[in-house]
């Protein structure tokens, strides 16, 4: 519960104000100390977490940005693979008129799938 009493108006951290009565001045150096040095360690600590979170973020748009250059680049050759495959349909079936018995099977197959 919030009481001006227990908190600073800086921080609103509970101040060492209600330690005093029952410590000596060497005890309340080491509390403020130790919290000074847990804070110092908690903010260290937020800030490679946020210096790894923005690592992340920054590999995570470079690889979709290689994803989305790749994905381009396949769907190109899909579509040159795609006009090839018709390009040769085609020339087979331009060879519809000759004798070759193979071309005719070939074809015959083709149709059936």
């Amino acid at each position: 519960m919030y009481h001006p009493y227990y908190y600073s108006n800086i921080t609103m951290q509970p101040s060492l104000d209600h330690y005093r009565q029952d410590q000596p001045e060497d005890q309340l150096e080491s509390i403020a100390n130790k919290r000074k040095q847990h804070l110092e360690r908690n903010r260290l600590a937020a800030y490679r977490c946020r210096e790894k979170k923005k690592n992340e973020q920054q590999h995570m748009v470079e690889q979709a940005e290689y994803l989305e250059t790749r994905n381009a680049s396949l769907q190109v050759m899909v579509n040159a693979l795609k006009n090839q495959v018709m390009t040769l349909r085609e020339l087979l079936l331009a060879h519809d008129v000759c004798d070759c018995e193979k071309v005719h099977s070939f074809i015959q197959k083709s149709c059936l799938l």
